[in-house]
């Protein structure tokens, strides 16, 4: 066998095809163990490594290597050695020039893979590669080092936010705006339902945390180093069993060939800078058995025809030819050296017999269905120019006898590798987290990120002290549909982040139903077993979420945008009206660096859904916010005195939303704001007064003595001239509001234009729950604004001549109503 195949032949790009049983394997063990024994005077030793598939074949190789050798051997089986592999990672020491080339191979290589990998429609791969693409190139501006554990979450991350928001995230880190736009093209036009199969199949890999592959695809540094694994004389083993997914085999292997491509490109040039000629390269030998597992890296054709350069060299081994890609052939073909043709099909007989010597192709594939288990047709590595040498019969070998029992095999395994390599553990933390969080501030998002924690958690603030569970949730199924679980969900979580409180107490027992409402009836509990009965969960907002969600003037002022003490009434005011509607607020406090308004409002998303009785009903989303109706509100205290102030504000919100709101103290102060602003497009624009609560002349002293704009630290804490104004301000909570909302307005004006339909379409236009929309009717019917026939509503004079002026944008009313 030597004389037929020495060295110089296996030290080369090799084939090795056969069907299953053949021998294949053998003859790949059969001359690693050569090469690994290799007792050539003066020659280098190889570094060798070996995908092992099955698993059994590597304890084989192990068991025929003598202890004393055994220190030149590494195995590394998931299973049983606890080691990390960040398959992400980009090599140690890149210098600038470097680095771009190589970031661009590896995302190429990965988008690619990572897209052919766990899609599962072929039409969708041209986007979800992009999409892969991006958040690769994203990741990188973090880290050399992202994890498997960071890719997931960022893929997450796109399927929640849109568009402009993850527009937000890629430009904040300087990508290539090619890059961007086609990321952001592939996210906006690639159907959710052939999105999430994806990302549900990447959880996989990441989930539970206590898996295999979370804790070696997420370790965010590699336990082991594949630099010092290719020196001479050594033997690195990748088990990598069938027990785990196909996935997991695939990516270990392709990102082990692309890691190791990166060393020797490294290697390469570090000779070249010292002199050293190409010879001087310790060679590296990569037996991959199941080629198809890495058959698709672009980077093959470089390998493959630049192996002198490099020093690397691939044993491919395959059952049929077929698994080869048709696009790579050409490569194989022109620049392996050795092929070995073990037993196959008549196809392959056919294809490899062209290959093994072409003038005499027919001869020689008919000879190839016809061997025996462990016979090849061999054909040696061509030298220079010469034609290819008639291809030869060598029956191998079976390696070598065992000089280790199997037990000992896995013990050297479980135990030294482990210690050597093992030790792993996943990185849990989000390499993008900070900057998301800051994009989100700078954007007003909310930081409990969806409605369905934010919500409750205004409930819990309007409604302080212990809540019981069951009136909160019939009322969260009333005006938001819902359901109990959704809402246990939502509490549980809260309770969980230190925002909510929760106490089991007695309550109420429900006794019956009412026949005529068909509603529960609750009685308090008088007995025992009615007192087990009327057990309960209560609910609080803990101090600390209410000191940080809901008290936006608890610190002194930061700059000179903190604004004065009408300017903090005013905003409380605002505050407390959109928290009622379930509505996030991001205010600025002064401690803002770029330009933002003083509230930035976002509703849930609010849709019409089928009740069970058949009728439509109002939905608030638990997910999703209303991006496109993202609300700027302005308080403006005293413009008079801050002409330039109102003008920016405008000239900003209008430019960032598209539409706004003024608030002021007096009515007089919003004809001031229209004057600063004759001549600009208004139609978008809301002017609202707001009473803070102060007598006349008070207010009127206050606005006088309002400097543009600071906050004063004394007020901050709620002493000094804002005292008084936040003990009105606590009284006009406490006792029913007589002024008209800003809804209610609108609600004229749909009755203007539409007439009245239903509480449920009315409540769609206005984004209100049908109970609010009954409140305010009641209200303006109390007020003389409508009367009302039957069950429907209609404008009485003075109503329709509100409605009239709201269109237009004019301030109007009779003297005895505010404007709220």
């Amino acid at each position: 066998m030597a004389r037929l195949l020495d060295s110089n032949d296996m030290l080369f790009h090799i084939l090795v095809a056969g069907g299953t049983g053949s021998g294949k394997t053998n003859a790949i063990l059969y001359m690693l163990d050569l090469l690994f024994r290799k007792e050539d005077k003066g020659s280098v030793l190889p570094a060798l490594f070996l995908f092992d598939p099955a698993g059994d074949a590597s304890i084989d190789l192990l068991r025929a290597i003598s202890p004393t050798e055994r220190n030149r051997v590494v195995i590394l089986d998931p299973q049983y050695v606890t080691f990390g592999f960040n398959l992400l990672s980009l090599p140690e020491g890149l210098d600038a020039v470097e680095k771009p080339e190589v970031l661009q191979i590896q995302v190429e290589e990965f988008s690619a893979l990572l897209s052919d990998v766990f899609n599962t429609d072929a039409t969708t791969a041209p986007r979800l590669m992009w999409i892969f693409k991006g958040a690769l190139y994203y990741l990188y501006t973090f880290t050399n080092d992202p994890t498997f554990w960071d890719l997931y979450n960022i893929m997450l991350l796109f399927t929640k936010k849109k568009a402009r928001e993850v527009e937000d995230l890629f430009r904040r880190r300087d990508m290539n705006v090619e890059i961007i736009e086609q990321t952001l093209e592939a996210i906006s036009k690639l159907p959710q339902d052939a999105y999430m199969p994806v990302i549900n199949r990447i959880s996989n890999f990441v989930l539970p945390p206590s898996s295999i592959t979370f804790r070696t695809f997420c370790s965010r540094k590699s336990t082991f180093d594949l630099e010092k694994l290719m020196s001479p004389g050594r033997l690195t083993i990748f088990r990598i069993p069938s027990s785990l997914p196909n996935e997991f085999r695939r990516l270990f292997s392709s990102a082990v060939v692309m890691q190791l491509y990166f060393a020797s490109l490294k290697r390469a040039k570090r000779l070249e800078r010292s002199g050293e000629q190409p010879t001087a390269r310790i060679p590296v030998v990569l037996a991959a058995d199941e080629f198809r597992d890495i058959g698709e890296l672009k980077i093959l054709r470089t390998i493959l025809s630049q192996s002198r350069k490099y020093g690397l060299y691939l044993w491919m081994v395959v059952q049929t030819l077929s698994e080869i890609p048709e696009d790579l052939m050409g490569s194989i073909q022109a620049n392996v050296g050795p092929i070995l043709a073990f037993r196959g099909s008549p196809d392959d007989a056919r294809k490899l017999g062209k290959l093994l010597l072409p003038q005499r192709a027919e001869t020689v594939e008919t000879l190839i269905p016809g061997l025996e288990d462990y016979a090849a047709l061999v054909r040696k590595r061509p030298v220079g120019g010469r034609l290819v040498e008639p291809p030869f019969r060598v029956t191998f070998p079976k390696l070598r006898d065992p000089v280790n029992e199997y037990a000992g095999a896995l013990s050297y395994m479980k135990g030294d590798m482990d210690r050597a390599y093992g030790g792993a553990v996943a990185d849990r933390n989000l390499v993008y987290k900070k900057d998301q969080e800051l994009v989100a501030k700078l954007r007003g998002d909310c930081p409990l990120e969806i409605p369905l924690y934010w919500v409750p958690l205004t409930y819990l603030h309007r409604n302080r002290g212990w809540n019981p569970f069951t009136p909160m949730a019939e009322e969260f199924e009333s005006d938001h549909a819902w359901g109990p679980d959704v809402l246990k969900v939502a509490l549980s979580r809260l309770v969980d982040m230190g925002k909510v409180q929760q106490k089991i107490d007695i309550w109420k027992f429900r006794a019956g139903t009412d026949a005529k409402t068909g509603k529960p009836i609750w009685k308090d509990p008088t007995t025992e077993d009615e007192t087990l009965r009327a057990r309960e969960a209560f609910y609080s907002i803990s101090e600390d979420a209410q000191k940080e969600y809901f008290v936006f003037y608890n610190k002194s002022a930061k700059s000179d945008r903190a604004g004065g003490d009408v300017h903090v009434a005013l905003i409380k005011l605002v505050l407390e009206e959109y928290w009622k509607e379930g509505a996030w607020c991001a205010v600025d406090r002064g401690d803002r660096a770029g330009p933002f308004p003083d509230v930035l409002v976002l509703h849930p998303k609010v849709t019409m859904a089928k009740a069970k009785d058949g009728r439509q009903r109002v939905t608030m989303s638990t997910e999703e916010w209303d991006e496109e109706k993202r609300m700027p509100v302005e308080s403006q205290a005293t413009p008079s005195k801050n002409p330039d102030g109102v003008m920016n504000d405008y000239e900003r919100d209008m430019k960032g939303w598209g539409r706004m709101r003024f608030v002021t103290a007096t009515r007089n102060d919003i004809e001031t704001v229209k004057t600063i602003l004759q001549g600009k497009e208004l139609s978008m624009v809301q002017f609202v007064h707001k009473d803070v609560g102060l007598p006349q002349d008070e207010l009127e002293n206050l606005l006088a003595a309002e400097k543009q704009p600071v906050l004063q630290a004394g007020a901050a804490e709620g002493k000094g001239s804002l005292a008084g104004a936040e003990q009105a301000l606590a009284s006009v909570e406490r006792k029913p509001d007589p002024s008209i909302h800003e809804n209610e307005l609108r609600l004229l004006s749909v009755l203007l234009s539409s007439g009245y339909k239903n509480r449920p379409t009315l409540a769609s236009g206005l984004g209100v729950a049908p109970r609010q929309v009954t409140r305010y009717l009641v209200h303006l019917h109390k007020l003389g604004l409508l009367s009302r026939t039957g069950k429907r509503y209609l404008l009485m004079q003075e109503g329709r001549r509100l409605a009239e002026r709201h269109d237009q944008g004019m301030p109007g009313g009779p003297a005895q109503l505010k404007l709220a």
